[in-house]
């Protein structure tokens, strides 16, 4: 008979696991109290993916320019133009 594990799930792991596969970007790492590597969420950069305005605030060392919280906030917005083939015009 298999021991049983005498804890529950790690249900923050696994809730950053579904966030990482919506939005990647948005999960980094950091050290837990032990030293060891974790998933954590960048809540300020996921605020902002989920949000159709520019929000204010700090901007942590990272590759960044003038005008990126608007290229996030132009990014995540619909789109509703569609590339079509036009054999007529095409070459080959």
């Amino acid at each position: 008979m298999d021991k049983l594990r005498m804890e529950t799930l790690d249900f923050t792991q696994a809730n950053i696991e579904k966030l990482a596969t919506l939005f990647p970007s948005c999960v980094t790492e950091a050290r837990d109290g032990d030293g060891k590597l974790k998933k954590a969420v960048n809540f300020e950069l996921l605020r902002q993916m989920l949000s159709d305005v520019v929000l204010e605030g700090d901007e942590a060392y990272e590759f960044t320019w003038v005008g990126k919280k608007a290229a996030i906030v132009e990014a995540t917005r619909p789109i509703r133009k569609t590339l079509r083939p036009c054999p007529t015009e095409s070459i080959n």
